[in-house]
């Protein structure tokens, strides 16, 4: 079954894959079709799985995924799915960047953390968490029913509280569907969205990042990866990317933001880029704080209030 699925997800991938396209897309899908978009996100979770196995194939890896390397064990990729060099490079810059992120977000005292299309993120199993924090995986019921077989079969637990929350990211009952499981938005938050943003138009992507503001109290943390616009039109599939000054356009959305880009990061890991592509001047990673008071952000949506912990949990 494992297999079967991956086998799907990585047709999935293949559809539209393109020499010059980073992330795959739904085999012949529609560009305006939101459905096979979305489903889309979930088939470029076995490819960046794959290129976190191959970090972890270097002498001196900067992370280790045992999800990751089961996948690729599990998969059987074919020669259009495998990534390219470039990628493999990108996603293991935004990986040891959101992990310092998120382990520095728990240091601080953040004891919840939440993926935000999560795929087969494995951060709560492979980061030294502190055991009181609770991870909050957010996506749809296709990728985590994979995701829980895989778990299972590769015989991986969390090394902190691991709650999976079934929702779609565009729909406007998503943060119940998060409290549903015991998230606080009175207690600081640390969101990561990584590889996401690029799949949502403007105003929903803006929306979502407002949104995350409002209910986001004073030592919260976001964790976000983005691009240019004018790559964003070269891949075809994607749907926004960002102009002008990216700290300027937080700004006016609730957050204060410091800016690096993929060869700042990767030369501050000591592994600087060596080949300069359109990828690496374009892509972006973000760490933001809120900066508005939740009243005074425009626009709060109706759901967006502080609760009461709840213990019900979707079933792992």
């Amino acid at each position: 079954m494992i297999r079967q699925a991956l086998a799907e997800l990585r047709r999935m991938a293949a559809g539209q894959l393109r020499p010059n396209a980073p992330e795959p897309s739904s085999a012949g899908a529609d560009v305006g079709d939101d459905e096979a978009r979305l489903a889309a996100v979930g088939a470029t979770a076995v490819t960046v799985a794959l290129c976190r196995a191959a970090e972890d194939e270097r002498d001196q890896p900067w992370f280790h995924d045992p999800l990751a390397v089961y996948v690729a064990n599990t998969a059987e990729p074919s020669r259009a799915t495998i990534p390219r060099p470039g990628l493999v490079f990108w996603v293991a810059v935004r990986t040891r960047f959101l992990d310092e992120l998120a382990l520095d977000a728990t240091r601080a005292g953040i004891r919840q953390v939440v993926f935000l299309g999560a795929g087969l993120d494995a951060r709560a199993i492979r980061l030294d968490l502190p055991h009181d924090v609770t991870c909050y995986e957010v996506d749809r019921s296709s990728v985590h029913e994979l995701k829980k077989r895989l778990l299972l079969q590769a015989k991986l637990t969390a090394s902190c509280e691991r709650r999976v929350v079934v929702a779609d990211l565009t729909s406007s009952d998503w943060l119940d569907a998060l409290r549903a499981q015991g998230w606080m938005s009175d207690s600081p938050t640390c969101w990561i969205a990584e590889g996401l943003l690029i799949y949502l138009k403007p105003e929903p992507r803006d929306a979502l990042l407002r949104q995350l503001a409002s209910v986001s109290p004073r030592g919260s943390r976001l964790g976000i990866t983005a691009t240019s616009s004018a790559r964003a039109a070269q891949a075809g599939i994607w749907e926004s990317g960002v102009d002008g000054d990216p700290a300027k356009w937080l700004e006016s959305l609730g957050w204060s933001a410091e800016v690096s880009t993929l060869q700042q990061a990767a030369a501050a890991f000591g592994r600087p880029v060596t080949v300069e592509t359109e990828r690496a001047r374009s892509a972006i990673l973000i760490d933001a704080r809120p900066t508005v008071p939740q009243a005074a952000l425009p626009n709060m949506p109706p759901n967006a209030r502080p609760i009461q912990r709840t213990t019900e949990r979707a079933a792992e």
